[in-house]
């Protein structure tokens, strides 16, 4: 399964904008992170949140899209080229509303101090 944080790969000592936010944390400038959409069965939240230094607040939003709209499609097409195997189940999450990927997310951090869930 490939997965990925944005901007530098799996590699977490190479991702540019994790690095950038652990060195103003390391220097005394407050930092929070704002990780939205979470793109379920492609991102990995954990891998992502534990990359971060632990003086960080996180807050995680859902992927929020609606049926029938240019972003549904431009996801879509996203999906259909990047992660195939996986477009089943976008489509069950932007033609149905189909949220069971949260239960996951939720029951993970919903008693982390550190992680605020926004949905």
């Amino acid at each position: 399964m490939r997965k990925f944080i944005f901007g530098g790969g799996h590699d977490k000592r190479k991702n540019y904008y994790i690095l950038v936010a652990n060195n103003l944390v390391d220097n005394g400038i407050p930092v929070w992170a704002f990780i939205t959409p979470i793109l379920p069965y492609i991102m990995d939240i954990e891998e992502i949140i534990d990359a971060l230094h632990e003086d960080i607040p996180i807050y995680l939003d859902k992927l929020r899209i609606e049926k029938k709209t240019v972003q549904a499609d431009n996801m879509k097409k996203f999906i259909r080229r990047h992660y195939p195997e996986y477009i089943h189940q976008y489509n069950k999450i932007i033609q149905e509303n189909n949220e069971s990927y949260l239960e996951e997310v939720m029951r993970e951090y919903t008693n982390n101090n550190r992680v605020k869930i926004l949905f």
